[in-house]
């Protein structure tokens, strides 16, 4: 929904800054009247020259000013701006009189107030509305949006916020598009807001007043407003967990009126959510008054107060990073909307960055980039919380993505960070990954795809609402939690009626399209809503309505039978401690939530290839170390099973800066040599250790390093943790009283590279099929060996950090067959002619010595270059190679698709492939039983041949899906093959071409083809059985 709402002057600026398109080039001011200087005032030069004496260069403030409004106050246009700005609201004396003005255009992607006559479309380019004489005018077309009789209202919606109704009226263009402005607030109905909204626990009553004070400073550079503002900062150093700072000690009759508490955040409805918007406005504070010595002075020593607000700064942000963690381990709030973690969350980390001169977190802004873009957007929407924020995450990455270029050019020539360091080619990385985002379309539950800006509303809210098959609410791009029954009727729920959609346990509002009494009989079917039902009710909460209803009738009605089925539909019961799985079959599945990665997975398409899914999920490098989980590709979480993702695998570093926390159960290492061990679930698990335990004065370091990076709960996980030397070979069994499986995870370690395995010594269960089944039926992303690799930088740094998921090499299966164990294992690089490939993208080879002599290679490429390594010459894509004494041929060796290897003795080239053009990919259900099928063009040859061996469908992109062939069909009349494949295709055909599902980085591919590859073993049993 768009609204207009009023908020601080200040956030005004802000948030008109935010809208910025994508461009680097520096933007016009917005509608600057024309105006000289020598039509000014005198008093207003002087306020001019004073501005332009504080302003430096580079301006923190433009890390998250596209405009750099507060930065470029000496342009005299734009003070002539602000002015018109003032004028329309009643000048500075009406600012103290209602403490702030408040104006919110919510945009259509979540970047602020768009054009609807400009932009009907998702587009790059973003044109902002500007506020000009109380009107609504778009910077780009200069059309009138508001008032206008070419945007007309087709139906208004009231909202009832703490007893107070609000009409918002809906907008919609001539080309479809809705857009959506609050009707202007009286100022009685305002204060009347301000006196029953709510003191928050976040900072939030003093935003208004620090924001309001620091830019009358700004506007005026009188310092008694720098006084009161450094009074509050140094109240909040006293306040490090943001508790409401309430005891003030301004002087009577001074600015009494802006002291008034204002919960400025809570008015917008962000509530948990915008906590960050404080230190968004604290840190901006913190600059502007940093340069105010004398108002510092009368406080004590300026630079030791700067110092202790710089810390309790830095503090906060330590402490939202694990609120941010806690949301990704699935929490009750978390990053749950990702618009805002995107916006001004991830922006207050930017601002941390630089005003605190604290890099951290500008790397912790960059893991979060990373993880968000795959949470949100790897998949096209069919996450629990993703799918409708699409379109808001990636306008708001963009944003992001431009404020933390302008930080790290910034850190890089302040020195925060080396250039070329692997602190600096890491966020680099990141950002180039994160670029690549594109939207998508957005998945129901029940499987029908949209585009989200395929908007059209043929209904008014009035009726009982059904939407179209190919129809979503306008407010879906930015903020809306969709719940379908079977009939696509929708119910919203909020955590607030300002917000409007939005969910929390304790705070709930309800409003209602379709029939209740339709909905609510299947609510346990949407597994999209559902969790957060019994979320509530297994934490021992419930669902209060604390606000009044929106819409009174209905939401009476809903509450009613909502009451009901949480009697007639209980919450699970707990496991019990131990299980068999025989009784795990019987269990009532209520509701399968599973973490993977970084990815709640609780409405998964089956249709997504496990391989690929599992090169996603694990797919991982960072700045200082190895990052890894052993559970980081095994399922998650289910009512009756194993419990994975609380099981950790840490690479720990002993000296040397943190990474800090990537996710809640992985932990960033900067010393691959040191590995730690956690009992996966706290008391209730043993765990035995063949490796060496480091020396205990590193242990003992590593532990203490750690636990001071720690807060709160996280703090245990280290209490129980053993340092282990891990460069030698060494091996780990988990064995947790709980859900009594064993878990075995064993690898070994050089300087540059380390390799692990794993596997389930008991029963595991596949979410997929719902079976326990043993560890050698499970689904191919169960505990396949990962090969991490450090590559080396130049000039002495760091370098970076690889992972590969060899898809061929399973040491850990040759291992066992021939109790050959692995002795060394070491990557080499090949840097000639390599420069400017993406690191990803460089050739290496890994050389793995076995204990019997035997040496393996591992060869990976993205070109068609030939390459010598010890006498072997490899071109393609990859092979692997093996040379041992007591083999039964002196080399053994698989290559890869496109790919050869040559040495003494051997040659070997990868079998020619049969490609046919892919016209059509599908599924069909027949008897329960799921069977996808490919119809391609062409007559396939020696069809028989190929039964029961693998194919591969490929359109063009880094990855390709790969699939057990179970039949071929030819249809000779019309020149066609249909190849029936084991489960469903993990690509689709859209509009604008093929397209993986639920891969971002590269669609619309007008050809795919499917591949015939001769291989009866996708991990080349062929091989193994060569070396025995």
């Amino acid at each position: 929904m768009r609204c207009v709402k009023l908020m601080p002057l200040l956030s005004l600026a802000l948030l008109l800054c935010s809208c910025s398109a994508e461009s680097e080039n520096p933007p016009e001011p917005i509608n600057p009247p024309s105006v000289t200087a020598g039509d000014q005032p005198e008093e207003s030069k002087q306020s001019v020259k004073a501005s332009q004496k504080q302003v430096d260069s580079p301006d923190v403030l433009s890390f998250v000013m596209s405009y750099d409004l507060l930065a470029k106050m000496s342009i005299p246009q734009l003070k002539e701006h602000y002015d018109a700005l003032l004028s329309d609201i009643g000048g500075w004396e009406k600012v103290k009189e209602i403490q702030a003005i408040e104006v919110w255009p919510y945009g259509y992607q979540g970047k602020g107030g768009n054009c609807p006559n400009c932009q009907p479309k998702f587009t790059k380019n973003i044109y902002p509305l500007d506020l000009k004489e109380g009107k609504l005018v778009c910077t780009h077309c200069k059309e009138i949006i508001y008032p206008s009789k070419k945007f007309k209202a087709n139906h208004t919606v009231r909202l009832t916020m703490h007893g107070e109704a609000m009409d918002f009226d809906v907008y919609q263009s001539e080309v479809g598009m809705n857009y959506c402005l609050e009707s202007v607030m009286q100022q009685e109905q305002l204060e009347r807001l301000y006196g029953t909204v709510p003191v928050g626990k976040q900072g939030h009553r003093d935003i208004g007043l620090v924001s309001t004070l620091f830019f009358l400073y700004e506007r005026t550079q009188d310092e008694i407003y720098a006084e009161r503002c450094i009074e509050i900062l140094l109240s909040l150093s006293e306040n490090k967990k943001g508790v409401h700072i309430n005891k003030l000690t301004f002087p009577e009759n001074d600015i009494p009126d802006i002291e008034k508490g204002t919960s400025i955040q809570r008015i917008a409805g962000m509530d948990m959510h915008g906590m960050p918007g404080v230190e968004n406005v604290w840190m901006l504070a913190f600059h502007s008054v940093g340069k105010a010595t004398s108002a510092w002075e009368k406080f004590g020593d300026p630079q030791r107060l700067k110092n202790k607000v710089r810390q309790a700064l830095i503090d906060r942000h330590e402490n939202y990073v694990a609120y941010m963690i806690s949301g990704m381990n699935g929490g009750e709030d978390g990053y749950s909307n990702p618009g805002n973690v995107f916006g001004r969350n991830l922006r207050s980390m930017v601002l941390t960055g630089a005003c605190c001169d604290y890099p951290k977190a500008l790397l912790d802004c960059a893991h979060f980039i990373d993880a968000i873009v795959r949470q949100y957007a790897t998949f096209n929407g069919v996450e629990a919380e993703g799918g409708s924020y699409q379109n808001q995450v990636v306008g708001s990455l963009r944003n992001t993505m431009r404020s933390l270029r302008i930080a790290m050019k910034y850190a890089l020539e302040k020195g925060l960070i080396e250039k070329d360091s692997l602190l600096d080619q890491y966020i680099q990385d990141v950002m180039t990954s994160a670029g690549r985002v594109k939207v998508g379309s957005f998945t129901y539950p029940n499987g029908e795809r949209v585009r989200l800006a395929d908007t059209t509303i043929p209904k008014t809210l009035t009726e009982n609402r059904v939407f179209e098959t190919n129809e979503i609410h306008p407010d879906a791009a930015w903020g809306y939690f969709p719940m379908c029954s079977e009939n696509r009727t929708y119910l919203g729920l909020s955590l607030s009626s300002r917000k409007f959609y939005h969910h929390h346990n304790d705070d709930l509002s309800i409003v209602l399209w379709g029939s209740g009494k339709e909905l609510l009989p299947k609510i346990g079917y949407c597994k999209s809503w559902y969790r957060y039902y019994i979320t509530s009710a297994q934490n021992g909460s419930s669902v209060h309505w604390r606000n009044g209803p929106v819409l009174d009738e209905a939401s009476r009605t809903l509450r009613d039978e909502y009451e009901q089925f949480r009697v007639d539909y209980p919450a699970p019961i707990p496991p019990a401690l131990t299980y068999t799985p025989e009784a795990a079959k019987t269990v009532p599945e209520l509701i399968e939530t599973r973490k993977v990665g970084l990815r709640s997975y609780s409405v998964r398409k089956p249709e997504l290839d496990y391989k690929e899914w599992r090169r996603t999920a694990v797919y991982e490098y960072t700045p200082e170390g190895l990052v890894t989980s052993v559970d980081a590709a095994s399922p998650g979480t289910v009512e009756q099973g194993v419990q994975f993702r609380n099981r950790m695998l840490m690479l720990i570093p002993v000296h040397g800066t943190s990474s800090y926390l990537a996710d809640f159960h992985r932990i960033a290492g900067g010393d691959m040599h040191q590995i730690g061990v956690k009992a996966p679930l706290g008391e209730d698990a043993t765990t035995t250790c063949s490796a060496k335990k480091a020396q205990q004065e590193i242990a003992d370091a590593t532990r203490g390093y750690w636990s001071g990076k720690m807060r709160g709960a996280y703090l245990k996980a280290f209490k129980n943790v053993e340092v282990l030397d891990g460069s030698k070979p060494w091996d780990i069994e988990w064995v947790t009283e709980s859900t009594g499986v064993r878990l075995k995870v064993w690898g070994t370690g050089s300087e540059n590279t380390v390799l692990l395995s794993g596997e389930s010594l008991d029963p595991i269960r596949d979410p997929y099929r719902k079976l326990w089944v043993s560890p050698a039926d499970a689904p191919p992303m169960e505990f396949t060996p990962h090969l991490y690799i450090r590559r080396e930088g130049s000039d002495d740094s760091t370098g970076t950090l690889q992972t590969i998921t060899p898809l061929i090499y399973e040491h850990d299966r040759a291992d066992q067959k021939n109790g050959d164990p692995i002795k060394e294992v070491k990557t080499v690089y090949f840097e000639q002619g390599t420069e400017r490939l993406e690191e990803h993208k460089k050739p290496f080879v890994v050389r793995v010595l076995f204990a019997s002599g035997r040496i393996d290679y591992l060869y990976s490429s993205y070109d068609r270059e030939i390459r010598t390594v010890d006498g072997l010459e490899f071109m393609g894509r990859g092979a692997w190679v093996s040379k041992a004494k007591r083999q039964s041929k002196p080399w053994a060796a698989v290559t890869l698709r496109n790919s050869s290897v040559k040495g003494p003795g051997l040659e070997l080239a990868s079998i020619p492939l049969q490609k046919q053009p892919i016209l059509e990919a599908g599924y069909r259900q027949d008897a329960g039983v799921e069977s996808g099928y490919f119809r391609l063009k062409g007559i396939v040859k020696n069809p028989e041949h190929y039964i029961g061996m693998w194919g591969r469908a490929d359109f063009g992109a880094d990855v390709s899906n790969v699939y057990k062939i179970t039949a071929i069909e030819l249809q000779q009349d019309m020149n066609e093959t249909l190849v029936k494949i084991d489960g469903r295709p993990g690509l689709e055909k859209r509009a604008e071409g093929w397209s993986y599902i639920g891969y971002p980085f590269k669609t619309g591919s007008q050809q795919a083809s499917f591949e015939f590859e001769d291989r009866a073993e996708f991990y080349s049993d062929e091989f193994l059985s060569a070396i025995e």
